[in-house]
């Protein structure tokens, strides 16, 4: 595991853990990390489109 890849394990854990001691659910976890990866989404899309 490269040392850019295990920063960002060790940030997605202690996000992960933050939400569950905060009291969040495990499908409230889910639903943040589906709104993440829908501004990824969107990010490259506008990346893309751009490029073309």
């Amino acid at each position: 595991m490269s040392p850019d890849n295990r920063g960002v394990r060790i940030i997605a854990k202690s996000v992960y853990r933050e939400l569950r001691n905060s009291g969040h659910s495990r499908s409230d976890v889910v639903a943040f990390t589906n709104a993440v990866l829908e501004l990824v989404t969107t990010e490259l899309r506008d990346a893309q489109e751009a490029a073309e």
